[in-house]
C-alpha cells in the first residue's frame, strides 16, 4: 500500500531498493522498521501482515518495531518528487514526500460523487454542479422541512408545516402538563396522608361501655365512637380466656390452632367481633359525614380466611381490597379517603363455617 514507483520523477535505480516495502514492493509510505532485521515496511502493509502472522516479521524473525525509522531512510524519502495520484484526471502537481498526503486530500482533481444525483465528477466540478443539481436535498430554515430542489417548497406548505409542528409541540406540552399534574396529585395525596396521620384518631375499644347485663359480650352501641356498628359485637378478654380454656380442655386446639386471646395484643379489655352469615355482613358507617381510614388490626378464628373489604360513599363503591387473614393479628393498610361506610364480606370458602372476624384497633385520619 505504498507509492507506485512510476510516480517518482527523480528516482535512482541504485537507491530504489533502500526505500521499497518488502511486502507490497512499492515506495514506502509511512514506514516502520523491524528492530531485529532492520527491514522497513509500509505501516498499513505490516499491520495487515501481523494480523495473519502475529509477532513474526516478513523476514522470518521475531518482529519488534523500532521507535523511529532509520535516519538514512527518512532522508532518502524526503528527497523524492512525486506525481499526484490524480494525474490521470488532470492534476499536474509534483510534490515532496512530506506534502503529498495533504495535497491529495484537498486536490481538486480527485473524483467525487454528487450528494444528490450520485454522478461522479471532479471535486472542483462537484461544488459547482451541486449548486444547480435538482436532486440535491435542501432544508427550509423556517419549518426545517427537507426536500429535493426539483420538488420545490412554497410558502403555503411552509406555513402548514409550521402549524403542524406547533400543534405537536402543544400536544407534547399538554402531555407533560398532564403527567406533572398526576405527579402533583400523588404528592398532594401523600402530604394529605401525612397530615392526616398527625391528626389520626385511634379507636381501641378501651372506652367501650358494655351493656349492664352483658359485661363480657354483646352488641356494640349504635353510635360508639360516632360510628354505626352493624352486626358487630364486643368481646371482653375474660370471655376470650374462658373460651380458649374450653378449647384446650376439649382438645379442639389441634384442629386449627386458633385462640380467641390472639386478638388482644394492644393491652385493651375489649375487641370488636363479628360473624359472616350471608346475606348479612358487618358494616362500620358514619351518618351524615365522611371519614378517612388509614388502617386497622384484625385476625380471624380460622387458619386461613379470605375477606373482601369495601369502601363506599353514598352507596357507591370507591375502594375494594381482598386480604387473607389467619389467627395472627395483622395490620391492614387501606389509606382510603372520603368514605361513609366500610363493608366486610366473606371471600371464597376456606373450609370453616361461621368465620369470626376480630378488630382490635381502628385508625382513622
Amino acid at each position: 500500500m505504498g507509492i507506485d514507483v512510476d510516480r517518482i520523477v527523480n528516482s535512482k535505480e541504485s537507491s530504489i531498493d533502500l526505500i521499497t516495502c518488502l511486502i507490497c514492493h512499492d515506495i514506502l509510505w509511512k514506514p516502520v522498521t523491524c528492530e531485529i532485521c532492520e527491514n522497513s515496511f509500509c505501516n498499513d502493509c505490516i499491520t495487515l501482515w501481523l494480523e495473519k502472522h502475529p509477532s513474526i516479521c516478513p523476514n522470518n524473525c521475531d518482529y519488534k518495531q523500532r521507535q523511529r525509522p532509520p535516519l538514512l531512510l527518512v532522508q532518502l524519502l524526503s528527497k523524492l518528487q512525486i506525481i499526484c495520484k490524480n494525474h490521470y484526471t488532470g492534476c499536474k502537481d509534483v510534490l515532496s514526500y512530506e506534502s503529498l498526503e495533504q495535497h491529495e486530500h484537498e486536490c481538486d482533481f480527485q473524483m467525487e460523487q454528487c450528494t444528490g444525483c450520485s454522478k461522479s465528477m471532479l471535486k472542483k466540478e462537484r461544488n459547482i454542479h451541486e449548486k444547480t443539481c435538482d436532486q440535491i436535498e435542501l432544508q427550509c430554515h423556517v419549518c426545517q422541512l427537507k426536500y429535493r430542489r426539483i420538488n420545490g417548497h412554497n410558502e403555503v406548505e411552509c406555513l402548514q408545516n409550521c402549524l403542524v409542528q406547533q400543534q405537536i409541540k402543544i400536544q407534547v406540552l399538554e402531555e407533560n402538563d398532564r403527567k406533572q399534574k398526576i405527579v402533583l396529585e400523588k404528592l398532594q395525596m401523600k402530604l394529605t396522608t401525612l397530615e392526616n396521620l398527625n391528626n389520626r384518631r385511634i379507636i381501641q375499644f378501651d372506652d367501650l361501655v358494655p351493656n349492664t347485663e352483658q359485661q363480657h359480650t354483646g352488641l356494640i352501641g349504635y353510635n360508639y365512637a360516632n360510628l354505626n356498628w352493624e352486626n358487630f359485637d364486643y368481646l371482653h378478654i375474660s370471655y376470650a380466656v374462658r373460651q380458649d380454656q374450653h378449647i384446650r380442655n376439649s382438645k379442639l386446639l389441634n384442629k386449627n390452632g386458633s385462640l380467641h386471646i390472639s386478638a388482644f395484643t394492644h393491652g385493651q379489655e375489649y375487641v370488636a367481633s363479628c360473624f359472616f352469615n350471608p346475606p348479612e355482613f358487618p358494616v362500620i358507617a358514619s351518618s351524615g359525614r365522611t371519614f378517612n381510614i388509614h388502617s386497622f388490626y384484625t385476625n380471624t378464628m380460622s387458619p386461613l380466611s379470605q375477606i373482601i373489604i369495601k369502601g363506599l360513599k353514598d352507596n357507591n363503591e370507591l375502594y375494594t381490597k381482598t386480604v387473607f387473614l389467619t389467627n395472627n393479628l395483622t395490620k391492614i393498610i387501606l389509606e382510603w379517603l372520603n368514605i361513609d361506610q366500610i363493608q366486610f364480606h366473606p371471600g371464597q370458602y376456606q373450609g370453616y363455617c361461621n368465620d369470626q372476624l376480630r378488630i382490635s384497633r381502628l385508625i382513622l385520619t
